[in-house]
């Protein structure tokens, strides 16, 4: 079921001084984990060029938004949409082609169960296979193990291999922890688990830059074949460009203060 309302954000760039692409000249200088970084409110934040960006995204379902600014999903099943178990998601505005520069993501996230690469993020136009250009964070299969996975073009093969990163044995169920990954535009990928670097690539792939309109948290665009994310998220963070490893560890430095 998809709730009527719509929540709108605003960011500003100063509010995130270190971590916008185009908020500074410099993209190459890192953030040491002692400088003071601000964490937007609420929980989602999105960056680009621009001084300010306004970000509409739906609640699809019924996610539970807690007191401290984390959402609860699929603590009752229902269906996704698509025949799979799940139901609660976020679905995020259309993006532009605007990752000329790379991507990242970080994100506090609490997996509950083994579901079948059930996604922390999916940014795409549809199937992979069918010209999705997906860029996914997800669980792998129904492993512990972390995928980041880059497409750009139709062939599920390479997609699949050389543009994957996968960080093996790191998810630890019902346990709040802090996730990053990172893609570079010339294919340098990596992924990060509670500020530390669990698994890099310097030869994968970088992110197509194209318009997608099929953007998730928690939830899929192979809907028909992957169940919906179970658990919690808070402190979402989407940029288009690569952050840095002093970035992530700010990041999780800064949220592990307020846990």
């Amino acid at each position: 079921m998809m709730k009527s309302n719509i929540y709108w954000l605003k960011m500003l760039c100063l509010a995130l001084a270190f971590m916008i692409a185009g908020c500074s000249d410099d993209d190459g200088n890192e953030v040491e984990p002692e400088e003071e970084i601000v964490l937007p409110d609420p929980t989602f934040s999105f960056g680009t060029d621009s001084d300010s960006t306004e970000l509409d995204f739906e609640l699809i379902g019924d996610p539970e938004l807690r007191g401290d600014n984390a959402y609860v999903f699929n603590a009752t099943d229902e269906d996704n949409g698509c025949g799979q178990i799940g139901g609660d998601y976020i679905k995020l505005d259309t993006l532009g082609a605007i990752w000329e520069k790379g991507f990242s993501i970080a994100a506090w996230v609490e997996f509950q169960e083994e579901r079948y690469f059930e996604r922390i993020v999916d940014l795409g136009n549809g199937w992979g296979e069918h010209g999705g250009m997906n860029i996914s964070f997800s669980r792998l299969a129904r492993s512990n193990s972390l995928a980041l996975t880059s497409w750009i073009d139709t062939d599920s093969t390479t997609n699949r291999e050389k543009g994957r990163l996968i960080a093996r044995d790191v998810i630890v169920n019902n346990k709040m922890m802090h996730y990053a990954a990172s893609i570079s535009p010339s294919g340098e990928m990596k992924i990060y688990i509670n500020g530390e670097l669990a698994a890099e690539k310097a030869d994968g792939h970088p992110v197509a830059n194209v318009q997608r309109n099929k953007n998730y948290i928690g939830h899929s665009n192979w809907c028909q074949l992957d169940p919906d994310f179970k658990g919690v998220m808070k402190g979402i963070y989407l940029f288009n460009k690569p952050i840095t490893s002093g970035e992530v560890k700010a990041l999780y430095q800064k949220g592990s203060s307020t846990e």
